[in-house]
């Protein structure tokens, strides 16, 4: 079980990195050093564009660790998926049948599964099945001719700080 953030895993040398809300073309601007403190990386705002006034982006928590942001996939991942404000996206694999996308998000998973429901639609998506439980929710997901699922949890000991998983295949 998941109970800190120690950092994340940035794969491969990218050209470009994804803070869902800014575009980034350095990661040197935001986070000087590959050792800087969590803190140093806090004070940089990530609140995207057009957020929902009951979604409020807050600075990642300290305890959520020195995230390294990596780009989203070039293809096989819908363009257009309506990630939250503030959303770090801190990993992507290659699956059968898809694309992995992993991050984390300056919130709680309540307010994440709320944001998605009321914004999949503002997007040309639909939500499937889903089950939610303190702490944690998950649903199914349809748009831009993919398909998938999206999965958020909180992150234990770490108020504020909420993973996120996304796959989307064909």
């Amino acid at each position: 079980m998941l109970n800190k953030l120690s950092g994340a895993i940035a794969l491969g040398a990218l050209a470009a990195v994804s803070i869902v809300g800014l575009n980034i073309s350095n990661a040197a601007s935001i986070y000087p050093s590959a050792t800087g403190s969590a803190a140093a990386q806090s004070s940089h705002s990530t609140a995207g564009t057009g957020s929902l006034a009951s979604f409020t982006a807050q600075t990642m928590p300290a305890c959520a660790g020195l995230l390294s942001p990596v780009a989203l996939p070039a293809s096989g991942f819908p363009s257009g998926f309506p990630f939250p404000p503030g959303t770090v996206v801190t990993k992507t694999e290659a699956r059968s049948g898809g694309q992995l996308v992993t991050g984390v998000i300056p919130s709680n998973a309540h307010d994440v599964a709320v944001y998605f429901e009321q914004q999949f639609p503002t997007k040309g998506y639909k939500t499937g099945q889903g089950d939610s439980e303190r702490g944690e929710a998950e649903a199914l997901w349809v748009g831009e001719g993919y398909q998938g699922r999206w999965k958020v949890r909180d992150v234990q000991g770490c108020t504020g700080a909420t993973t996120l998983t996304v796959f989307a295949g064909p």
